[in-house]
């Protein structure tokens, strides 16, 4: 249920695809914090404890070992959230939905580069990526596609139809780092689509295609 607290709280949450482990840090500015969890549930849907965090009463950060395929895919769903738990309020004071922002692929390509994202992918907010490890011998290329209709081939995005994407390029210094900011304006999407961010290596031969990030721009009702 709704209460009149005033806090706020942020949170991270990261799972390694090869053992499922989820790292978290999370943090409010109320006062009196007992407890904080991951629970189960949509927005607007309370629900069970799925993962109890370790911490507080300001800061609660971990790592909950090998959280197995269903809560990873809940995860992924936006199917979690968080909740922090105070001696005002015990059934909980603030909570926030665990939106999911991106998952990485290709990191055994030739020429793999660091992708570091910050910013969640909701409508009305800006995703920032930072590439960096980039290879000095060429030009490296990141592009973002909004889709309703892309697909993969050997890892990079194709367009199916142009009418319905919005494309995004940056061309990145040699020594194979930079940066791209990605403004997710389009508001009351009503469906959730895929933003392809894909890195290239650009050498005097063929064009490598590199590792990149697959994110979900979602609507939510928060």
């Amino acid at each position: 249920p709704t209460n009149p607290s005033t806090a706020t709280g942020s949170g991270s949450f990261d799972v390694d695809l090869a053992t499922t482990d989820l790292t978290y840090s999370l943090s409010w500015n109320g006062t009196g914090g007992t407890n904080a969890h991951i629970h189960n549930g949509v927005v607007g849907v309370s629900g069970g404890i799925d993962i109890p965090l370790i911490g507080g009463p300001l800061v609660w950060s971990g790592t909950a070992a090998a959280i197995g395929d269903d809560l990873f895919t809940n995860l992924q769903d936006m199917a979690e959230y968080a909740n922090v738990h105070s001696a005002s309020k015990p059934g909980g004071e603030i909570r926030g939905q665990i939106v999911a922002s991106g998952i990485k692929y290709g990191d055994t390509a030739l020429i793999p580069v660091d992708l570091d994202i910050t910013g969640a992918p909701v409508s009305g907010g800006t995703m920032t990526v930072n590439i960096s490890g980039g290879t000095p011998f060429g030009l490296t290329m990141a592009l973002g596609a909004l889709n309703s209709g892309t697909g993969l081939v050997k890892g990079a995005p194709f367009m199916l139809d142009a009418g319905s994407l919005i494309l995004v390029g940056v061309i990145l210094p040699l020594d194979g780092s930079g940066g791209l900011s990605l403004p997710v304006t389009n508001a009351d999407l009503g469906v959730t689509v895929d933003v392809f961010l894909q890195v290239f290596d650009i050498t005097s031969g063929p064009i490598e295609a590199s590792n990149g990030l697959r994110l979900p721009l979602v609507d939510l009702p928060f």
